[in-house]
């Protein structure tokens, strides 16, 4: 089987996500196939590590394409959906191959991923708040009793 794929180069700009956001990348490509085959396209953030692409695997989006047999070239347009997972904040390349070839199209630094929100955050901020009312609350309460000349009263629900 005589199989070649040029893919058109990604032109992305870079854009911020979450950790946890579900992207969609579509891309272009043309081929020549000498007979009906199967292929797997990969969609995958990297990063350079000591020079060398690594791939975050566990973020990788994967999607069969049935490719029809073509002695002339053929354009194909097509998407691919991933989960940023297993993925620390940072900056982030993208790239769309054929795995196990040396097909592919990439682009550096064009995923920002920052970390998703905790819902402890807002929690935090409201247990803070408490916390400084019930700090607060017996001052006030003893400036008021100061005020009207009187010492250790204490407020009692009735």
């Amino acid at each position: 089987m005589d199989l070649e794929i040029v893919f058109a180069p990604l032109e992305l700009e870079p854009r911020q996500f979450v950790v946890g956001d579900t992207i969609r990348v579509t891309f272009a490509f043309k081929y020549t196939v000498g007979a009906d085959t199967t292929i797997t396209i990969q969609a995958v953030p990297y990063q350079y590590r000591l020079g060398i692409l690594d791939r975050i695997g566990s973020s990788a989006g994967h999607k069969e394409l049935r490719l029809a047999r073509a002695s002339e070239p053929v354009e194909v347009q097509e998407s691919v959906d991933f989960t940023l997972q297993g993925i620390a904040p940072g900056t982030y390349g993208l790239l769309v191959e054929v795995p196990g070839t040396t097909y592919g199209a990439k682009a550096d630094d064009v995923l920002i991923v920052t970390e998703a929100p905790s819902p402890w955050t807002g929690m935090m901020g409201m247990m803070a708040m408490v916390m400084m009312l019930g700090m607060v609350a017996p001052m006030v309460e003893s400036a008021f009793a100061k005020e009207e000349g009187v010492e250790g009263v204490e407020a009692r629900a009735s």
